[in-house]
């Protein structure tokens, strides 16, 4: 019961925390799931992230906002989570051919993602506090040069250095709860991550109503330079659409991610709310 009152708890500051002057996303998710330990078990995902607060200036653009992810469940599921502000600085070539300053949108925009906060278990049992900057293409644009349809339409990818600190870390005896991560309790974190998004997104939908299918895959791999380690977390997940904002989900998740990084795996399905 502590974890879902703590599900909620977070997603209601979450929600009460919003400017008005975002275009906010917030998702919940709640379904049953197979853990490591091949237990049946309760599982909740919730994840927040403005997509404005922006500021304008000659060449680019710097955009922050608070974001959140909350994975939790009973028995021995993936229970992690994460707060943080985040920004990113875009930097961009400007086009003056037609007598007017503005991006030029046949090439890369260029993404500098930063943010600071904590990733921790769903209890609390393993903290750390994190900031990370980073660096993402932007090349979704339909007249990017050099770029083929597929990866423009269909791929999201990321570099990024993370830095920080572990407070705490109370071992689980076993199954998807437990810390599996070599990084020490009272010592400095200090990993790069890589990420590979493919979205499917309009691809089997219908545009007006939203109904349809939708495929989205998702890969993150981190090295951990202090202990020689490599962690990683790979999640596929199908969604039946039911309109622009429901969805019934299933989901493969290999891996928790940080900052237990364990590496079992668990098998879900459940209904998404999409604000």
């Amino acid at each position: 019961m502590k974890n879902y009152i703590l599900i909620f708890i977070l997603f209601a500051g979450t929600y009460c925390t919003t400017s008005v002057n975002a275009q906010a996303t917030k998702q919940i998710t709640i379904g049953g799931a197979k853990t490591p330990l091949s237990n049946t078990a309760f599982n909740g995902q919730i994840k927040y992230g403005p997509e404005d607060l922006i500021q304008v200036y000659s060449g680019g653009l710097f955009s922050y906002a608070p974001e959140f992810a909350i994975e939790s469940g009973n028995k021995d599921a993936f229970s992690v989570m994460s707060g943080k502000l985040s920004g990113f600085f875009m930097f961009f070539k400007v086009d003056t051919s037609g007598g007017v300053i503005q991006p030029d949108t046949r090439r890369f925009f260029h993404v500098l993602p930063v943010s600071a906060g904590f990733e921790a278990g769903n209890n609390f049992e393993t903290l750390n506090a994190i900031v990370e900057i980073g660096y993402m293409p932007q090349y979704s644009r339909p007249n990017v040069e050099n770029i083929p349809n597929f990866i423009k339409k269909y791929t999201r990818t990321g570099l990024f250095l993370q830095g920080g600190y572990k407070y705490a870390s109370v071992q689980q005896s076993e199954g998807g709860k437990m810390d599996q991560s070599k990084e020490s309790v009272k010592d400095v974190i200090l990993r790069a991550k890589a990420r590979v998004v493919l979205d499917s997104k309009y691809w089997l939908r219908n545009r007006n109503t939203g109904f349809g299918l939708g495929f989205t895959g998702t890969s993150d791999t981190w090295y951990d330079f202090l202990n020689s380690q490599v962690y990683y977390r790979i999640e596929g997940r199908m969604s039946l659409y039911l309109s622009r904002d429901y969805s019934f989900d299933f989901y493969y998740e290999k891996g928790s991610g940080a900052p237990n990084f364990n590496q079992g795996e668990q098998f879900g399905a459940g209904l998404s709310v999409t604000f």
